[in-house]
């Protein structure tokens, strides 16, 4: 079987920061029924808009960081007519249950160390569309998800888990005083909650992915939907939410920490046959699942895959790069960077040693003082094998 995939990193021709999206088409005769597949949607409403032309039929959201799902609302404006289904973490969904709950402000309701426990889904769940409940829950949430950006008593909250947590916590989303933790952490929620009303209102069909219920889990999270699917993730396995969750501000302030943990990036593969995977998205995942998998099991079956983080050159992300490290020896792998900040400039070495015949940039940002306007890379992979066809690095 010829097996064929184009895959597209957007750019967005401006010197701003277009964010990181990303489109992929499965072109064969016998295959999955949803073969248009978009992951995330940059930074922009502009970049939303260029990601609704190409009318995806599977959208997957990898986190919730504004340079991946920044551009919603130029999405939803007209890419929800032909969406048929949509991915997202798991943590979204329960925040909707958790706010749509009457208890959901409630400071006695659970303890301090309450956490989101298997009690509260059950796995692999055939998909379906929503139902008039969920759209009616989802419009709830979203109402109280507005009264949390100045709610003095998630404040107090989120400074007692603050203190809890002293020094263990780096990410910046989760810094600073509680009243502007809380603020950050409202908005959040209001954009999560936003994005899941906008699609059950429009009927597609709601699919949630767990990194923590992956871990431990005999099954293979690439393979859990198998070669019939246009798209797999990497690091996480379905499940379904339960009606109802523990609801309180405990159980809130511990899952809003959860929501921007990079960590918990879903890592998405797409397959362009049913003889395996042909591409890696890596978002802003840090890499710690790669240590419960076997990863060479999958890197051999990739022909391109993203540069974990943007190539960034934070210590945190060393576990991508090291797992990495057998696909990049080979001389048949393309490697796009897709995103990250001008303002950090420094790309990881493991991806500048690269020949440029093997890397492409939306925008390059190595050796460049002023930035350039970003720019979309397109790769072919046809019969396992992939180039670039349209702006690689320019080096």
């Amino acid at each position: 079987m010829r097996c064929v995939g184009l895959l597209v990193a957007l750019g967005a021709e401006t010197k701003k920061y277009p964010g990181e999206a990303l489109l992929w088409t499965a072109a064969r005769r016998h295959g999955p029924r949803l073969g248009r597949v978009a992951v995330d949607l940059g930074r922009t409403p502009g970049m939303g808009r260029l990601v609704a032309q190409a009318a995806p039929e599977l959208l997957i959201l990898t986190h919730d960081d504004a340079d991946h799902i920044g551009g919603w609302r130029g999405f939803a404006s007209t890419g929800l007519t032909a969406l048929e289904e949509l991915w997202v973490p798991y943590e979204w969904g329960v925040l909707v249950r958790l706010l749509a709950d009457d208890a959901w402000a409630s400071e006695h309701s659970g303890g301090d160390d309450a956490f989101m426990g298997a009690a509260w889904i059950s796995e692999y769940p055939v998909g379906a569309r929503p139902t008039a409940e969920y759209v009616d829950s989802s419009e709830r949430a979203m109402g109280r998800a507005l009264d949390l950006v100045n709610d003095p008593a998630l404040s107090r909250r989120l400074g007692a888990l603050l203190k809890k947590l002293g020094e263990q916590d780096d990410e910046s989303s989760w810094r600073g005083t509680p009243r502007q933790v809380a603020r950050r952490a409202g908005a959040r929620a209001v954009r999560l909650c936003e994005i899941l009303h906008d699609v059950s209102r429009a009927g597609v069909r709601l699919r949630f992915f767990s990194v923590d219920h992956g871990r431990g889990s005999a099954a293979v999270p690439w393979q859990c939907r198998g070669a019939h699917s246009a798209a797999t993730v990497a690091n996480a396995v379905e499940v379904r939410l339960a009606k109802r969750v523990p609801a309180g501000l405990p159980q809130l302030a511990l899952l809003l920490r959860l929501t921007i943990q990079n960590r918990r990036a879903l890592c998405p593969v797409l397959w362009a046959c049913r003889c395996g995977p042909t591409a890696l998205v890596w978002s802003d995942s840090s890499g710690e699942w790669t240590a419960e998998y076997d990863v060479g099991a999958l890197l051999n079956q990739i022909a391109i895959s993203t540069a974990p983080h943007h190539g960034s050159t934070n210590a945190a992300h060393d576990d991508a790069w090291e797992a990495l490290r057998p696909l990049l020896r080979r001389d048949d792998t393309i490697v796009v960077l897709a995103g990250g900040e001008h303002t950090q400039p420094n790309v990881r070495t493991e991806y500048l040693r690269l020949p440029v015949a093997r890397r492409g940039c939306t925008r390059c940002r190595h050796d460049r003082k002023e930035p350039q306007r970003a720019h979309s890379v397109v790769v072919q992979m046809r019969n396992a094998r992939a180039s670039i066809l349209d702006g690689g690095c320019h080096e």
